[in-house]
């Protein structure tokens, strides 16, 4: 391994071969960079964990003498907020809807709307097809 105090150069085979080691430095902050080939493929680096656990302030507001008083739902409710998806960022969030769609049950359309995709938007994207290759096949008008 090749480095300063936070940066570590590695090569996969390193990587590979003492995975265990090298997170165990990414905990103490240390950035490691692979490389293939003397090129960097990929950087672990520690995640930016900024505050602490709910719980955890929650236990300690008694032992501080605190005025503050919080109810018993305030670390639900502060859960609820950082899981809602004004947390994520727009990709996660786009994702997460369109997951979320795919979830659901029943096609995206009325069918008495479209009756042809009662058997499915598969099928009628497979007609559809059929017939602009007929349209191909049949002689130009002259």
């Amino acid at each position: 391994m090749i480095g300063d105090m936070g940066t570590v150069h590695i090569t996969e085979a390193e990587l590979a071969r003492d995975l265990h080691a090298i997170l165990a430095k990414v905990q103490q902050g240390v950035e490691v960079v692979v490389e293939q080939n003397h090129r960097p493929v990929a950087v672990l680096r520690p995640l930016n964990q900024s505050g602490r656990i709910v719980s955890d302030i929650q236990r300690e507001v008694p032992q501080r003498n605190s005025a503050v008083t919080l109810d018993e739902d305030f670390g639900k409710d502060l859960e609820a907020i950082i899981a809602s998806p004004q947390a994520l960022g727009s990709a996660s969030w786009d994702r997460l809807r369109l997951l979320q769609f795919l979830e659901e049950s029943g096609p995206g359309w009325n069918l008495e709307e479209h009756p042809e995709l009662n058997e499915g938007a598969a099928q009628w994207v497979e007609s559809l097809r059929r017939e602009d290759e007929s349209i191909d096949t049949e002689p130009p008008i002259r």
